[in-house]
């Protein structure tokens, strides 16, 4: 038996090291949108069990219920609110209220004002506010008012043709619609987690 020299052996060997590697192709690295996206996902999870432990009614949002049944189930007790702070208006009484909306919808279209002392605001003013995008928090607080907020107005305009002086305007009252505001004092809150990069802005 004829054996190989042994320079046609690494030769052969280097050749089906170079096939190999030029099949493998490169992980690509996640973007910030990519990773922050994952970093949601974690703390919805996170924010649910924060939740539970808090001992604080979740899900009311995807039901249909009406005012007053809301008004049962949620006065005096502490709810689970997922939202952005939008402003802060201070009191008379030197408290704050958090003005809460939501960016996604649910089956009840609902906003939050939530009360904080000074202490508090400052706390957030460091931990909301430090980058360019506002993050997503979950609010237990405890509602101490509840109040539906239609029939809401909207106007709408007719054109006849081509003449602008022919244009009509007319406001109507849509009772189809419910929006629900709750008001109450904050226990705790859950921040979603964020980027370490101050130049996410998305």
């Amino acid at each position: 038996m004829r054996l190989k020299p042994p320079h046609l052996v690494i030769a052969a060997f280097l050749f089906l090291l170079s096939c190999n590697n030029s099949t493998t192709a490169p992980k690509e690295e996640k973007t910030d949108f990519d990773k922050q996206r994952d970093l949601d996902s974690v703390s919805k999870v996170e924010a649910k069990q924060f939740s539970i432990n808090s001992g604080a009614i979740n899900g009311w949002a995807d039901t249909n219920k009406y005012t007053y049944q809301l008004q049962n189930l949620l006065l005096g007790k502490l709810v689970s609110f997922n939202g952005h702070i939008e402003d802060i208006l201070q009191n008379k009484n030197g408290s704050f209220t958090l003005k809460v909306g939501r960016d996604y919808h649910y089956k009840i279209d609902c906003a939050a004002d939530i009360i904080i002392d000074s202490a508090m605001l400052n706390e957030f003013m460091h931990k909301f506010f430090s980058t360019k995008r506002h993050p997503e928090c979950c609010f237990i607080f405890k509602v101490t008012n509840i109040q539906s907020m239609f029939p809401k107005l909207s106007a709408e305009g007719e054109s006849n043709g081509d003449n602008n002086d022919d244009v009509s305007a007319y406001v109507t009252y849509d009772y189809t619609v419910k929006f629900i505001k709750l008001t109450g004092t904050l226990s705790s809150y859950y921040l979603y987690k964020m980027l370490r990069n101050e130049k996410t802005d998305f």
